[in-house]
């Protein structure tokens, strides 16, 4: 068991880790992050985490895998019934666009995402 100390010193490594990123404070409600948690607690001694290259390629790889998995037949019934992309709130990876080259303007985006067969686009614009 932890002393208060001993919490303490964690909760302000992790407080500083959000603060020196920019990480949104709403995303110790998610429930990645639990399961982020309780997976470090319950690793085995000396884990190390992956390193940027890892993260940024065979992970995100994977992850999209699970995601497209788990998306299934419903992905191929959007091009007939149409879907709802909505940001701002939770976020799903479904498709990846270099946008590096364009000013990130609401009508640059929407005209990204209207390419597809989008019924709705809603963006919650109010952190911009």
């Amino acid at each position: 068991m932890f002393d208060a100390h001993a919490r303490e010193d964690v909760a302000a490594a992790i407080a500083r880790c959000y603060y020196a990123h920019g990480i949104p404070f709403n995303v110790v409600k998610g429930p990645q992050f639990q399961e982020m948690l309780y997976v470090i607690n319950n690793a085995p001694k000396g884990y190390v985490p992956p390193k940027y290259e890892r993260l940024r390629t065979s992970l995100l790889d994977k992850e999209r895998s699970r995601i497209d998995s788990l998306l299934g037949t419903l992905r191929n019934e959007w091009p007939t019934c149409g879907v709802s992309i909505v940001s701002g709130c939770k976020a799903m990876f479904v498709n990846g666009y270099d946008c590096s080259e364009i000013e990130h303007t609401s009508r640059n985006i929407a005209d990204i995402l209207l390419k597809a067969n989008d019924h709705k686009i809603i963006v919650n614009n109010s952190s911009l």
